[in-house]
């Protein structure tokens, strides 16, 4: 539950900041929709797989200016359960882009979150060589993984071998952090009085990724 919450808050910050709703819906609003819309969703993923719920998702999200701002939150938590399911090479196997991608960013999560437990040893195993979304969704599993640790994420994504490689797991790392919720996934690489402060010591290639 404290994992949907945190996807819940995000993407609603996520919508409110970027403007992607159309009108201002209350945050209990929103909450209970989300909540409502995972349940749904989750139990499709259960009874018809995961291409029957990205599918319905889809074809809500492109009607409803509500849940399009809480796409990526939604996609991310049918990834967790198309894991349960298929296990992380099953459930990649899937490709889908909704929403940023959260569906993949979703079965990586919970890969590298709660089934791995060597990750040092089995991150650059997890992607296909050429695939940039999983690589950026792998940012985001080393997040989880060491618990919002960016100075420790970037250094694993440094030790990728290929230069793409390294700046999407860099992107998905700082997409991760500024996404963070304070309450249940706190950074402490978050400065609101100096936003530029988790930049500003990295190397030339990470920092502008940092700043995109």
């Amino acid at each position: 539950y404290a994992t949907m919450k945190y996807l819940l808050l995000i993407t609603i910050s996520s919508a409110i900041l970027t403007g992607c709703q159309a009108h201002s819906t209350p945050e209990a609003t929103l909450q209970q929709r989300f909540e409502a819309l995972n349940a749904q969703l989750k139990e499709t993923v259960d009874d018809h797989g995961p291409r029957a719920a990205l599918d319905s998702l889809t074809a809500i999200a492109n009607t409803d200016t509500d849940i399009a701002g809480l796409c990526h939150g939604l996609a991310h938590e049918i990834g967790h359960e198309s894991w349960e399911h298929l296990g992380f090479t099953g459930a990649l196997a899937i490709q889908d882009d909704i929403c940023g991608s959260g569906y993949i960013h979703g079965i990586i999560e919970r890969e590298l979150g709660e089934h791995v437990q060597d990750v040092e040893t089995t991150y650059k195993t997890l992607c296909p060589a050429n695939d940039a979304r999983c690589f950026h969704g792998l940012g985001h599993g080393l997040m989880f993984a060491t618990d919002n640790n960016v100075p420790r994420s970037i250094a694993l994504c440094k030790a990728l071998p290929i230069a793409f490689q390294r700046v999407q797991c860099d992107e998905g790392v700082f997409m991760e952090n500024f996404e963070a919720d304070t309450t249940l996934h706190p950074s402490q690489y978050l400065y609101p009085d100096d936003p530029y402060k988790t930049c500003r010591d990295e190397s030339p290639i990470e920092k502008g990724v940092c700043t995109f």
